[in-house]
């Protein structure tokens, strides 16, 4: 088995697409047994999350860079194809009035939900350690 990361993440907040399934459901002008793509229609590369995430929180050193596992398991070339990939929600917001969470906002809220509840405790740069470790 090659290690890969195909393609890039198109996302969405799970809220969002709570949010849009009630107001499709409910709507009555939106046709029985139509389909919509519920999606923010930003496309995230997985090795980009770090820098993200370090954008959100400067005292985070969050990792910002992809390595294979080993030598055996290669990463895998992504498709240029992808970088023309373009994913439209037009019809969804049109149809509900629906806007969606940016994805800079549905990762902060991951990040701050993982510290809160689930326990994380984020790995810091070197400066914010030796701050927080003097107080």
């Amino acid at each position: 088995a090659t290690l890969s990361i195909p393609r890039p993440w198109i996302t969405v907040d799970v809220r969002d697409v709570a949010r849009a399934q009630i107001s499709l459901a409910e709507s009555s002008t939106v046709q029985s047994g139509s389909r919509f793509l519920i999606s923010n229609a930003t496309k995230v590369w997985p090795e980009d999350i770090g820098k993200h995430i370090n954008g959100l929180y400067p005292s985070f050193a969050a990792a910002t860079d992809v390595h294979a596992h080993d030598d055996d398991h290669p990463l895998k070339p992504v498709s240029p194809v992808w970088d023309t990939v373009q994913v439209r929600n037009d019809r969804v917001r049109e149809a509900v009035g629906i806007s969606f969470r940016s994805f800079e906002d549905t990762l902060k809220d991951t990040v701050d939900s993982l510290i809160a509840r689930g326990g994380l405790q984020p790995r810091l740069r070197q400066v914010e350690r030796a701050y927080r470790s003097a107080l």
